[in-house]
């Protein structure tokens, strides 16, 4: 199917790509229990990673799905997707993700090992170590 799409020219060579799975909680909280307490959200159930093309001049298809346990951080698919990607030959250049995906190991590692850049916010520093730095 992807060379049939490639063929037709509905998906771009080293395009655009976006992964979220926070899109995906909308159409699927019927399948996960989601206690929120507070401001803490505790999951029970599973996340759906979904990597999808977004040129503009393109129709989006997607082009990856994962899924892991509610407990399985954003941050630790980030490789995994990325690599995903590379074995079915669909790695984007320019690969848009929230900042649950990004980490600087990852913004290095994207670049060196699949050539392709992460494009998303980093993550803000909230340990408590970090505010003493700005008093100096």
């Amino acid at each position: 199917m992807v060379k049939c799409f490639r063929r037709k020219g509905l998906i771009k060579v080293r395009g655009r790509a976006r992964t979220d799975s926070t899109h995906v909680l909308a159409a699927i909280h019927q399948l996960n229990r989601i206690e929120c307490v507070a401001e803490t959200m505790n999951w029970t159930g599973y996340t759906v990673h979904l990597t999808e093309t977004c040129d503009s001049d393109k129709p989006h298809l997607i082009t990856h799905v994962e899924t892991t346990p509610a407990t399985t951080g954003d941050v630790e698919m980030t490789g995994v997707i990325h690599q995903a990607l590379a074995d079915k030959d669909l790695l984007p250049g320019e690969h848009l993700v929230d900042t649950a995906y990004v980490d600087a190991q990852h913004l290095l590692s994207s670049q060196v090992d699949y050539d392709l850049d992460l494009v998303g916010p980093v993550p803000s520093d909230t340990r408590k170590a970090s505010a003493g730095w700005s008093r100096f």
